[in-house]
């Protein structure tokens, strides 16, 4: 006696009473067994316990550091197979360097990142310098017989101070000494004394950019955004610096057969320290496997072939 379902034969004979054949249905391992009974063949259908099947989740861990790239998920372990994942990484603008810190840059001065090509725009704002920085002769004056004093008055802070030089009667130079600090617009300074007359000179600060702060880093960077200003200002020079951290991992296939967590592993993409945990779904119900068993036996034809063999 032969017994197949859909073109599967069953191992069957006419002296077996419980053979079976498994075949993989609804993504879980079944079980449709022939039972011979009194000259009748009957189908038992039977689902093995899914209290544990496939991966739900992965909870990041440590987000490592110094990815360039998104690195190769790959799961081991729990007693299962097929789990596949995907990780994220360094999608976000992590801050803005410095090259060149410009100048004139008032306090209604902005900063704009270029938008990626699907995702969201970052955002951030300008923190302009609290120092002098540098001072600009403007007239050079002339009579100089002694070293003229330096003064500072206004903007808001206090501390700045510096000397000037005298080289054939003008005022050749000047050499900063103390930036101060706390200063919210540009000081004034007179030079006076020394012998001579017409020295004038200009503090440059606190209008350059000294910093930027993310407010919002975005996502879906995959290189690094375009940074530019907008309002008063020019000169500066910045770069964005994306992050270099995992963000996180996305479950592309389940998998099944697990009976605990699998160990995640993280390798590529650059950078090192990432980890993560999985967590297991739960299966199907009872019912559920029914369900499913009949939905993929529905249409399928049951053919009892008496053979000698």
């Amino acid at each position: 006696m032969r017994v197949s379902i859909g073109g599967n034969e069953l191992p069957l004979t006419s002296t077996a009473y419980q053979p079976a054949f498994t075949s993989d249905l609804s993504g879980a391992e079944w079980t449709v067994r022939a039972e011979v009974r009194v000259g009748a063949v009957v189908l038992v259908l039977e689902a093995p316990d899914q209290s544990r099947v496939g991966v739900a989740s992965v909870t990041l861990t440590s987000p490592g550091s110094g990815y360039t790239s998104a690195p190769t998920v790959t799961f081991s372990g729990g007693g299962g197979r097929g789990a596949a994942a995907e990780a994220t990484a360094a999608d976000s603008v992590a801050s803005v360097t410095i090259i060149r810190s410009g100048y004139d840059f008032s306090a209604s001065s902005s900063v704009v990142f270029s938008a990626p090509a699907s995702g969201t725009t970052a955002t951030g704002t300008i923190n302009r310098g609290t120092t002098v920085w540098d001072i600009d002769a403007v007239t050079y004056g002339s009579g100089y017989t002694s070293v003229p004093t330096v003064t500072f008055t206004g903007g808001g802070g206090s501390g700045a101070a510096a000397t000037a030089t005298v080289t054939g009667g003008i005022v050749s130079d000047y050499v900063l000494t103390d930036r101060g600090s706390g200063y919210t617009s540009v000081p004034t300074i007179a030079v006076t004394g020394g012998g001579g007359s017409g020295a004038t000179a200009k503090a440059l600060g606190p209008e350059r950019i000294d910093t930027v702060t993310i407010t919002d880093g975005g996502s879906g960077y995959t290189s690094a955004p375009t940074v530019t200003f907008t309002g008063d200002g020019s000169g500066a020079i910045v770069t964005a610096v994306l992050g270099d951290t995992v963000t996180s991992v996305t479950i592309t296939d389940r998998g099944r057969g697990y009976t605990s967590a699998p160990a995640v592993t993280f390798t590529g993409g650059g950078g090192s320290g990432a980890a993560a945990e999985a967590r297991l779904r739960s299966g199907n119900t009872q019912s559920e496997n029914l369900y499913w068993g009949r939905q993929a036996l529905y249409g399928k034809q049951l053919l009892i072939e008496i053979a000698d063999d």
